[in-house]
């Protein structure tokens, strides 16, 4: 996978897309600790299940480790750490595979400057909803084949985001073909979700799906956007840079077994 690390793009500029992040898909408890994010949502996604190390350290490295893998241990979880480039300690991703982390989820988020350039959707049957409905959960359940004892945890981690929002549907005659979630904080609009029924992609789904989001986001004050995706989904990277989008920095994980 190319990398996008960002040898230009400023730390600061990493660490707000970062907090955007965190804010439009909450986990159910958060612990903030010595400038780290500890983020728990019973194990369901893996965003809201890892720690974030934004901002400047002050106590011991080890020590921190140490408080974090107990943390997460209590909750019979792995420890699981959200990283880019510019983490605190600037060493961390070193640290921790010394520690034996393994990488995993090597991703990407791409963002978009200027949503004044974004044409308007061809594909009207669109549903637009301010919350997640069942049906909407019970589609995106059956379309990225998330297991059912994650329903209840998805309902309440999708309650949790209390920001501008819309839950899409795209329709065709009357049958759901993709769908996904738009959040608007600040001048931003961020996507999560994404997905296009299996039978149904390679027909422009996908792209309608987006129009109609980046349209609703710049009704409600959007001016950039950015997303998430992984590095080695080519679809969707020819999707999104096909709308404007472009790669901006990566993101990757590290995660250790809870010992018992």
């Amino acid at each position: 996978m190319k990398m996008y690390t960002a040898n230009a793009l400023a730390t600061d500029r990493i660490r707000g897309v970062e907090e955007l992040t965190a804010n439009s898909w909450p986990a159910l408890n958060t612990l903030v600790y010595d400038g780290w994010l500890l983020r728990f949502a019973r194990n369901y996604t893996r965003r809201a299940n890892s720690i974030s190390a934004l901002y400047a350290s002050s106590l011991d490295i080890e020590d921190k480790l140490t408080y974090c893998e107990a943390a997460y241990s209590a909750r019979q979880q792995p420890t699981l750490f959200k990283l880019t480039s510019a983490c605190q300690p600037a060493d961390l991703d070193s640290i921790l595979e010394d520690r034996g982390y393994a990488v995993s989820g090597p991703s990407m988020v791409m963002t978009h400057a200027d949503l004044s350039t974004i044409p308007a959707p061809d594909h009207q049957d669109v549903q637009l909803l301010a919350e997640a409905t069942p049906a909407w959960i019970d589609a995106y359940m059956t379309m990225n084949e998330i297991a059912p004892q994650h329903l209840a945890t998805m309902r309440d981690l999708l309650a949790q985001i209390r920001l501008p929002k819309a839950f899409a549907f795209v329709l065709n005659d009357g049958v759901p073909v993709a769908l996904g979630l738009a959040v608007v904080e600040r001048e931003y609009v961020g996507f999560y979700d994404i997905v296009v029924d299996a039978q149904q992609r390679g027909r422009g789904w996908g792209r309608q799906l987006m129009l109609n989001l980046l349209h609703f986001a710049k009704e409600h004050g959007a001016t950039r956007a950015y997303l998430q995706v992984l590095g080695d989904n080519s679809r969707a990277v020819r999707l999104y840079s096909g709308l404007g989008f472009v790669p901006t920095y990566d993101y990757w994980y590290r995660t250790k077994d809870f010992t018992q």
